[in-house]
């Protein structure tokens, strides 16, 4: 075939591909970057669609870095909007010390890079400034640029860098993060804000009744104009990283504003499970709970089987119940269970409401080990049918020295989609290895234990993981006790694998693992403590040099986005 008649992606369709890509995602965007002009010019955007927090949250930079490089970037934030609006600014802060300046931001990579890429750019990126919430920028930015002393003061500068961020392009904005305390100073945007499609409301803690009031009014008229808004967070930080807890009960106004609302974050505001049953939740698409304490609702967790579109379920287990109910549906429904069987939780609702099992796709619990563990239990039967991602995180420790979980055992129930399981804290001891059987489809696997204590459970051996053949990343974080069986047989099972964190693993060498491993096609990475071994330099000299395709070392949990 000849040159000209080979084919040719569209450019629609690499926009397409690139578009699943995050902007933290830095080792793989900044490798796209390097390929060509096409691939530069597509992934750009990405990159720096939320530069501000890709500096926030940098792991190798020190504060005074951060801060450094988060001037520049305000600065050059300013120095995009139109000189009319500029001037609406307060003085800045002399450029005297621009030379040092340039200075701190040149020592890192990432400062330069920054600068360098938006001076070759035509701008527009910083239409993203309030995608999310940047108000870390008043506790060391703005006092460095403006001057500013108090915390009142610059708190005002970056309610009125919000003001002329909106009048630059509000026109394009899709996320705004809204303090309670300067809603008044938004009403005259509304107009403009004809894309808005998420609304983060700050500062919970000081909402009085007056300013609760008039984000509800905000809220209405919007919706009113436009009609666009369709997603909510309730709390989070402030700019000085203090948790922002509301316990005002009446912030059940805020959700039941909205004429159509498909996500609900309840982040901070501590009074949300309490009120749950009085939110509508049938059309949400994505809810998180981070507060699952206080009075529970009066119909309990009965609220799950009114959410009929639910993809996104971010819970702290409030009860040791809170996924019975699902449970139990899901058996009725396959017949395996009647419902004459006692204690059947079904029925309707308020205005003859079908009870249905929410097809819940992502689900992220977190809590105390004994209701998390029935969660879990319950909740791998009622949403086997369409889990793709299930993550669980204790907050307490207990050694478990048997596993519990059945997933519904003898009954064989299968998770055909689930793609990513991962166990963070003690609760991964309560994992049964022989139920991966139930996830043919894993591609990864990840199981996080603190402590010294030994992982090892009689009964219960690793070998289950070895029936994953479609699997990609493995993470045995702990003390897991390996056999030298296991390690030689993954290179032979677990072909596909390309990210393989032993770190802290028992009974087995590094170079055991190595020996073992080095040949395999897709493998770029393997996590190991090198503390823990002699003269680590020479040991990563000589696999350096035997396999220099895989990288050896702690493996840092950013880099499983990479």
């Amino acid at each position: 075939m000849s040159s000209s008649n080979k084919p040719v992606l569209l450019l629609e369709c690499l926009q397409h591909v690139l578009s699943f890509l995050q902007f933290n995602q830095v080792p793989t965007l900044l490798s796209l970057m390097r390929v060509n002009k096409t691939l530069f010019q597509l992934t750009v955007p990405i990159l720096y669609q939320n530069p501000f927090l890709l500096v926030r949250t940098h792991r190798f930079l020190s504060e005074d870095e951060k801060a450094d490089i988060l001037v520049v970037l305000l600065r050059l934030f300013i120095s995009e909007l139109d000189p009319a609006l500029q001037e609406e600014l307060p003085p800045r802060i002399a450029d005297d010390d621009d030379e040092d300046q340039d200075e701190a931001s040149n020592d890192s990579s990432v400062g330069r890079t920054l600068e360098k890429s938006f001076s070759a750019q035509n701008g527009g990126y910083f239409y993203h400034y309030r995608r999310q919430d940047h108000a870390f920028l008043a506790a060391k930015a703005i006092p460095r640029l403006f001057g500013t002393i108090t915390r009142v003061q610059s708190r005002a500068i970056l309610a009125q860098l919000d003001v002329l961020f909106l009048k630059h392009c509000g026109h394009r904005v899709v996320s705004f993060c809204l303090t309670s305390t300067h809603v008044p100073q938004f009403y005259k945007l509304i107009p403009v804000l004809g894309c808005l499609k998420r609304l983060e409301v700050h500062h919970i803690k000081k909402i009085t009744e007056s300013s609760l009031a008039a984000l509800v009014d905000w809220i209405r008229q919007h919706d009113n104009v436009h009609g666009t808004l369709r997603e909510l967070q309730i709390g989070g930080l402030t700019e000085f990283n203090d948790y922002d807890v509301g316990d005002l009960k009446d912030l059940i106004q805020l959700p039941l504003a909205f004429k159509n609302l498909y996500a609900l974050d309840t982040r901070s505001w501590s009074e949300a499970w309490t009120m749950i049953d009085q939110i509508p939740v049938e059309a949400l698409e994505r809810l998180v709970l981070d507060y699952g304490e206080g009075h529970a609702p009066k119909n309990g967790t009965n609220f799950l089987l009114r959410c009929r579109s639910l993809k996104y379920l971010d819970l702290f287990i409030p009860e040791h119940d809170t996924f019975m109910g699902v449970a139990r549906l899901f058996k009725v429904r396959h017949q395996i269970i009647t419902q004459d069987d006692p204690d059947t939780i079904l029925g309707t609702f308020s205005g003859g409401q079908e009870a249905v099992v929410p097809p819940v796709e992502r689900l992220y619990i977190s809590g105390n080990h004994v209701n998390l563990r029935n969660a879990l239990e319950d909740a791998g039967v009622g949403l086997s049918q369409s889990l793709r991602v299930l993550k669980a995180t204790s907050f307490e420790r207990h050694r478990a020295t048997k596993s519990s979980l059945t997933w519904g055992r003898p009954l064989e129930i299968q998770m055909p989609f689930l793609q990513d399981l991962q166990f963070h804290g003690d609760i991964a001891l309560e994992f049964d290895f022989s139920l991966l059987r139930c996830c043919p489809n894993l591609t990864s696997l990840k199981l996080v234990v603190n402590g010294d204590e030994s992982c090892g459970q009689e009964g219960n051996p690793l070998d289950g993981i070895l029936s994953l053949s479609k699997l990609q990343t493995l993470q045995l974080l702990g003390r897991w006790p390996l056999t030298k069986g296991f390690v030689r047989a993954i290179p032979v099972k677990l072909t596909g694998l390309k990210i393989l964190d032993l770190a802290w693993c028992t009974e087995v060498q590094l170079d055991e693992v190595m020996e073992a491993v080095h040949k395999m096609e897709f493998l770029w990475r393997l996590g190991w403590d090198l503390v823990e071994i002699q003269d680590p330099e020479e040991v990563l000299v000589r696999w350096q040099t035997r396999a220099p395709q895989i990288r050896l070392g702690f493996i840092h949990w950013d880099e499983f986005f990479a």
